[in-house]
C-alpha cells in the first residue's frame, strides 16, 4: 500500500464517491471548506492505494503551526474493511505525519450514544484506533452537538491532555468562524 497527497479535483472525487457514503451529513463539511483550506495550506487530503485502486483515505486539517494535525476523516473502501486495510492505513499516515507532533482523532464517545447498536459502534471504532496504536485521552469535545472522546497518536512526541485539547481548540479556529467557534465548539481537557 502507497500513501499519495491527493490534488483538489481528486480529493473532490473521493468526497463525492466514498465520503457522501461513509459519512452521514451532519458529520461531513461540504466540499467547498475542504478546498478553502487546502488552498490555504491547511488541509490535506490523502489516497491509501494498492495499485491504482484505492484502499482507504485521510482527509487531515493542521493546527496553525503545523505542529498538531487532526484526522478529520478517516475511512476504508467499504469492499476492504474487515481485512486489516485500516491498520495499514494508519500505520503509514503516523510515519507521514512523523514531521508533525501528533495525531489528533476525534471518535463519537459512546456514553452518549442513543441506542445500544450506535454504542458498540463507538466502542468498536476507539477499539480500532487504541489497536492502530493511538491512546485515549481524557480530553473530551462537543462539536456542533456531537460528543466525541479525543484519541492521540505521537508521531514526533507525546503530549499531555491539557495541550492536545489546547491544540485541537486552536485547529478549530482555524476551521470554523469566531462566531461558530463560540456556539458550536467546547473543548476541554
Amino acid at each position: 500500500m502507497e500513501i499519495r497527497k491527493l490534488d483538489l479535483p481528486a480529493a473532490r472525487q473521493v468526497y463525492d464517491a466514498y465520503m457522501m457514503k461513509d459519512f452521514p451529513d451532519n458529520e461531513r463539511k461540504p466540499f467547498s471548506s475542504i478546498e478553502q483550506m487546502t488552498r490555504a495550506g491547511h488541509y490535506r487530503c490523502l489516497g491509501f492505494y494498492e495499485g491504482e485502486k484505492l484502499a482507504a483515505y485521510a482527509f487531515l486539517c493542521d493546527g496553525e503551526k503545523g505542529e498538531f494535525s487532526l484526522l478529520d476523516y478517516f475511512a476504508v473502501e467499504a469492499s476492504l474493511r474487515g481485512q486489516g486495510y485500516g491498520q495499514r492505513a494508519m500505520a503509514l499516515l503516523r510515519e507521514y505525519c512523523g514531521d508533525c507532533s501528533g495525531l489528533i482523532v476525534e471518535s463519537e464517545d459512546p456514553a452518549y450514544a442513543g441506542t445500544q447498536k450506535d454504542r458498540d459502534i463507538r466502542l468498536r471504532r476507539i477499539s480500532f484506533y487504541k489497536k492502530c496504536g493511538l491512546r485515549l485521552t481524557g480530553a473530551h469535545g462537543w462539536i456542533y452537538g456531537v460528543d466525541y472522546s479525543l484519541l492521540y497518536a505521537a508521531c514526533g512526541r507525546e503530549a499531555e491532555d491539557g495541550e492536545i485539547a489546547a491544540a485541537l481548540r486552536g485547529i478549530y479556529r482555524g476551521m470554523v468562524s469566531a462566531e461558530a467557534f463560540s456556539r458550536y465548539v467546547r473543548i476541554n481537557g
